[in-house]
């Protein structure tokens, strides 16, 4: 269940597989400060991309782990159409971007290259991704830190998602020492 006051989030396809694949979307909808959405562009990059995570996609929709919403404004259609002309950017990406900016909302995203070609295009962007979210999700207590190195450990097994140290309590003593 969504807990409407938290701040919506932008979601990029990158992060939301991370959790599909784990079968923790549940953790989405319980995240501390975060809501997040997804544009309506989502659906076929995960029909190129990630078919095997399109029911997972449905599901998160279905039991609102995650909320679409649709790129309609002018502002953000610009954007879109800059950023696609720019040819660095997938559909689902650019329309993540857009949205994210020109909502001052900020932005789910886990290719390092892509958040920085976001940033350079959309200055100003609040780049969040799989390491930050479930740091998150471990200080509120919705995660204990062994459950979430387990799926650390998971994604680093899959090829997906390295968090930037050896373990997540590790990072999470690292967090509260700065």
């Amino acid at each position: 269940m969504i807990v409407y006051g938290c701040r919506p989030v932008l979601m990029d396809a990158s992060v939301l597989v991370r959790f599909l694949r784990v079968l923790r979307a549940d953790l989405l909808s319980r995240h501390p400060r975060y809501r997040f959405m997804v544009t309506e562009h989502i659906h076929g990059q995960f029909r190129d991309c990630y078919p095997d995570q399109t029911n997972g996609l449905a599901v998160g929709l279905a039991e609102n782990h995650v909320e679409a919403t649709e790129v309609n404004a002018a502002d953000e259609l610009e954007t879109f159409a800059r950023l696609r002309d720019a040819r660095e950017f997938a559909s689902a990406e650019c329309a993540a971007i857009a949205a994210a900016h020109h909502r001052h909302w900020p932005l789910a995203i886990e290719d390092k290259t892509v958040a920085t070609l976001a940033d350079a295009h959309c200055p100003g962007l609040h780049i969040e991704d799989s390491a930050s979210l479930m740091k998150a999700l471990v200080r509120a207590g919705v995660l204990k830190s062994s459950a979430a190195n387990d799926i650390r450990k998971t994604w680093k097994k899959h090829g997906s998602t390295r968090f930037p140290f050896v373990g997540l309590a590790d990072g999470l003593a690292q967090a509260h020492r700065n």
